[in-house]
């Protein structure tokens, strides 16, 4: 173990390391904490993608268990904690409940303060289809234990949405003084200035179960042909990416854009889509809010009324209905001062996940649950 630290020792756990948006809000808040004097530790169980490791600063350390079975990837985590002197735990990954289940196994017993970490919707199940459903029961009563045990075991549960909490209280029966606790997913990229065109944008992994970018395309075949001054630009990658380049063979205006920086395309769009079927907090809208895209989102998941409120976007109601949507994508186009006012709201509501803000919030959460004085002494906690 390396020299004491100015302010504590913590360690961010991810079961998989890719380049979505968990990643990235791990490299802005490791990197924050780090220059705030944490000593800061990234455990990753698999590198799936290793693109975004190079955004981690040289302070960050890095721990990797690639290949190892499950049993050998919780000694690892438990490894580096107690060899590292730890101080504080986060899981990064509390959905499936297998991965809980292994952060708690790799954390039981031991002097480090647990932090557990939602990155998406609280009811992340299908709903039952009757009373004879009876996986999907099963599927929803194993969330709610494993809810309930992380709720139990750790010092804090952290959501990234306010209105999340009434939600995760109620869906696993918490009690009011459950550890809950609100920190959104800090807004790491600076777009540069803007400069806007007639651009429809997605940004996001290009995956059917979840994000349904099909639904995009679609959108744009019913549109494009009243619009032919607008353009469709897709930015991303994924499974699916084959088939929907496939799909696109004909339609008018559309590029596919692959894996890369997407500030300067948040700068060109007008509008952004967002049409998952869930999300937890999807940092692509506050990226492009950010530079002033107005966002047009299927309204499935709490945290999407917590970033849109009118003011700077719309929200379509839920379940998907093709005509609806289309109507108010329609309706912004080819309303030229509403997307100018919907922008402009949007760039100042996004100033509310200024990365500087929401790394402050993750140095008091960790400074609290280390009882750190203001001298930086160590206040005894019960039983420790």
């Amino acid at each position: 173990m390396s020299g004491a630290s100015a302010k504590g020792r913590v360690l961010f756990r991810l079961c998989g390391w890719g380049v979505g948006g968990i990643e990235r809000a791990t490299v802005s808040v490791a990197n924050g904490l780090a220059a705030r004097g944490w000593w800061v530790g990234v455990f990753m169980e698999a590198v799936l993608d290793g693109a975004l490791l190079k955004g981690l600063a040289p302070a960050v350390h890095i721990f990797r268990a690639d290949g190892l079975g499950r049993e050998a990837r919780v000694r690892a985590l438990r490894k580096a904690i107690v060899d590292n002197g730890v101080e504080v735990a986060v899981n990064q990954r509390m959905l499936p409940p297998k991965e809980a289940d292994a952060f708690r196994a790799a954390v039981k017993g031991l002097p480090v303060k647990a932090v557990a970490v939602l990155h998406a919707p609280v009811r992340f199940c299908k709903e039952p289809r009757g009373w004879l459903d009876l996986p999907r029961w099963r599927a929803r009563l194993r969330l709610i234990r494993s809810y309930r045990r992380d709720a139990a075991a750790c010092d804090a549960v952290v959501l990234l949405s306010k209105r999340a909490v009434p939600e995760f209280r109620a869906f696993a029966r918490l009690p009011e003084a459950a550890p809950l606790r609100v920190i959104p997913n800090p807004l790491g990229l600076r777009p540069p200035a803007a400069t806007k065109e007639n651009v429809v944008l997605f940004v996001g992994r290009f995956e059917r179960h979840t994000k349904r970018v099909h639904r995009v395309l679609e959108v744009w075949e019913r549109l494009a042909g009243r619009f032919p001054e607008w353009r469709l630009e897709l930015v991303g990658d994924g499974p699916e990416r084959a088939d929907l380049e496939a799909r696109a063979k004909g339609l008018p205006r559309v590029a596919f854009h692959g894996f890369c920086d997407p500030a300067p395309f948040y700068a060109q769009a007008r509008i952004q889509l967002l049409v998952s079927d869930y999300e937890g907090f999807p940092l692509v809208l506050a990226e492009g809010m950010s530079a002033g895209c107005v966002p047009v989102v299927l309204g499935s998941y709490a945290a999407v009324h917590d970033l849109i409120d009118g003011t700077n976007g719309i929200v379509v109601p839920t379940p998907f209905d093709a005509a609806a949507f289309d109507e108010v994508v329609g309706h912004v186009m080819a309303s030229p001062r509403l997307c100018e006012a919907l922008g402009c709201h949007a760039r100042a509501i996004a100033q509310r996940y200024d990365e500087g803000a929401v790394v402050a919030e993750w140095d008091a959460l960790l400074a609290g649950l280390r009882g750190r004085r203001e001298d930086g002494a160590m206040v005894p906690k019960k039983g420790g």
